[in-house]
């Protein structure tokens, strides 16, 4: 820059945000999103279901309970549930802008646990309604993006809101407490070898009827093999399950290792079977921390594993 001058310098600042949008993944609580459906007082996890004929890639529940990118759609009795939950302590700016298609089919509220923060207004129902609030959040403090049908009517929330840390905390590590959370659902899943056509995947989805399957002809695989589950963050764990009811007897794993690992590559193992014969196999285990999870099967193929379950269920027998 020698005997030159700088007429204009600018500087780009970055700060935490998380857009509904651009956080949207097949994954239950990547960047801290999380999907659900209310009716009352119960709340369920939706499932993401893929769809090439529609070329949709939404989480779907019950009847017509839908959450996309940048969209709810509620059911008449069953609300849709966009849900962020903070990562750590400080204050949020939550903005955002909602248009209810068509006008007066369905309500949008934010909550704050189960408190009410805003209401999509109703005085200028073909006008989008927009929020902009400043909200102190504490670590695991969940805001809720709600949903819900109006008079039975048949309609589509557009919402896609920005939340922006202006005041941070530092994160503090805490467990995960006790209950009967899947943690495996949706979450990340790979075999040994990178190959879509082996559906990994289908072992934590929750749908017993879809399966991770490697046959004995397949070409691509030798060896040893294994289900590794991220789990995003590290997790505390005491029980899991692996159902296997498989079209042939041979191809249920009869041995394997569950094993624990904080970055994904080294591994210690947490508990070995040798004998296993049931379709559905669960076991206690000591209580561990870590953020993946694997399923080692020291035989490798065939085998075909329907669903792999954790649990923390901190429950005595």
């Amino acid at each position: 820059s020698k005997g030159n001058a700088i007429g204009h310098m600018a500087f780009e600042f970055g700060a935490e945000s998380y857009r509904a949008s651009a956080g949207f993944s097949s994954i239950m609580a990547k960047n801290n999103w999380r999907y659900l459906e209310r009716a009352g007082d119960a709340e369920k996890l939706l499932r993401f279901i893929p769809s090439d004929e529609v070329f949709t890639r939404d989480w779907q529940g019950e009847g017509a309970v839908r959450i996309g990118n940048n969209d709810q759609v509620p059911e008449a009795g069953h609300e849709a549930v966009r849900r962020w939950v903070a990562p750590h302590a400080g204050t949020v700016r939550v903005e955002g802008e909602v248009k209810i298609e068509p006008a007066g089919s369905a309500t949008a509220r934010l909550l704050k646990g189960t408190e009410e923060l805003w209401e999509a207004g109703s005085k200028e129902p073909e006008s989008p309604a927009r929020h902009d609030l400043k909200v102190e959040v504490a670590q695991g403090d969940a805001l809720s993006f709600v949903a819900a049908a109006m008079n039975g009517e048949k309609g589509k929330i557009l919402w896609d809101p920005v939340l922006t840390y202006v005041r941070s905390e530092p994160a503090v590590f805490r467990p995960n407490p006790p209950g009967d959370e899947n943690l495996a659902l949706g979450r990340y899943a790979r075999p040994k070898m990178l190959s879509f056509a082996t559906q990994p995947f289908n072992a934590v989805d929750g749908d017993p009827r879809s399966a991770f399957a490697i046959y004995a002809d397949d070409r691509i695989t030798s060896g040893d093999d294994w289900l590794h589950v991220d789990l995003d963050r590290p997790q505390t764990i005491d029980r899991y399950v692996v159902v296997s009811k498989p079209p042939v007897a041979e191809w249920r794993p009869t041995t394997f290792r569950l094993q624990k690992s904080d970055d994904g590559f080294a591994w210690t193992d947490v508990d070995t079977v040798t004998d296993n014969h049931e379709d559905r196999c669960e076991r206690k285990i000591p209580a561990f921390t870590a953020r993946h999870v694997r399923l080692y099967l020291p035989q490798g193929k065939p085998f075909s594993i329907d669903e792999f379950e954790l649990y923390h269920r901190g429950k005595a027998e």
